[in-house]
């Protein structure tokens, strides 16, 4: 969704869309690669200017369908996340110069041509959701090491040998003592 900086009025603007996840997949090609399904997607956001920059705060809603990093099984994780840009025109940035960032400079970001994509910012939003190791419950049992079944469903009877700690190899050696 593209908005001209010229019809952001001066109270501000408020926008309320949904996105299908067909959407998310035409704008990020490799999308496919995401370790997640996204569902329908509703952002909100309002837009404001101050000068020349326009501050977007908003909050993105959706359900990811993910996998269990410990029993491999689906779930489903709903997602609600909020984020607040200052976007500053790109010609205002001197590219030569060499400066140091600052935390607010993490939040920033720069439109061109007086028009501001939200459909990156979106996207981001999204991708940021996505939990580097989801869990299905924080009991989850995971696997059985010896058969692979899933502990949450059914119960193993298997021997589990106890894997041999880093100074198991210590235990035979044999120590010459000379007296001194």
């Amino acid at each position: 969704m593209r908005i001209n900086i010229a019809n952001i009025p001066v109270e501000g603007l408020q926008l309320d869309f949904m996105r299908k996840p067909e959407w998310l997949s035409v704008l990020i090609p490799d999308a496919g690669g995401l370790d997640a399904a996204v569902g329908d997607m509703a952002v909100h956001c309002f837009l404001r200017k101050d000068m020349q920059t326009v501050i977007i705060e908003g909050e993105v809603e959706t359900r990811l369908s993910v996998e269990c990093c410990r029993c491999l099984e689906k779930f489903d994780f709903p997602v609600r996340g909020s984020f607040r840009y200052e976007l500053v025109p790109a010609e205002t940035l001197r590219e030569e110069e060499e400066t140091e960032l600052t935390p607010d400079d993490f939040d920033a970001g720069v439109y061109r041509d007086e028009v501001i994509d939200l459909d990156p910012i979106v996207a981001e939003q999204i991708i940021l959701q996505i939990p580097v190791k989801p869990l299905c419950r924080e009991s989850c049992r995971g696997l059985c090491l010896v058969c692979g079944g899933n502990l949450n469903v059914h119960e193993c009877t298997h021997e589990q040998e106890q894997a041999p700690g880093p100074f198991a190899v210590l235990k035979d050696l044999k120590v010459n003592k000379k007296g001194g």
